[in-house]
């Protein structure tokens, strides 16, 4: 069984095929799956959370990949639907870490434009 495993690691890096790191595979599946929802930092701003009757909470700062959590992210909770369906385990885990290493509490929900500097006078 290892050498079929090791074999197949050979061939997809003899082929170029690069594997996402997990913290890549957690975005893209939190991009994916999540955003519409809890927004690009997880605010609770998405695109989806203005027509929802229940408001999104904000789980930026908040997020742990506990065992409570990947649960959550499988079988729902509330009116959250759950994606086991989408997800298995280590991938519910990649899009928690993604979202606790990548949404900060108080991260800026778009950021600030820069002010104009001041006309200095003649």
């Amino acid at each position: 069984m290892i050498a079929w495993l090791a074999l197949g690691a050979t061939v997809a890096h003899a082929n170029g095929v690069k594997r996402p790191t997990d913290m890549e595979r957690g975005k893209e599946l939190y991009e994916r799956h999540c955003t519409s929802c809890h927004g690009p930092t997880a605010a609770g701003d998405g695109p989806a959370a203005t027509a929802l009757v229940h408001p999104v909470p904000d789980l930026s700062g908040t997020v742990k990949a506990s065992d409570t959590m990947v649960n959550i992210v499988l079988y729902g909770a509330g009116f959250m639907p759950g994606f086991e369906a989408s997800f298995e385990r280590p991938d519910a885990r990649r899009v928690l870490k993604y979202m606790a290493a990548a949404h900060k509490k108080g991260s800026p929900k778009t950021p600030e434009p820069e002010p104009e500097p001041e006309p200095e006078p003649e």
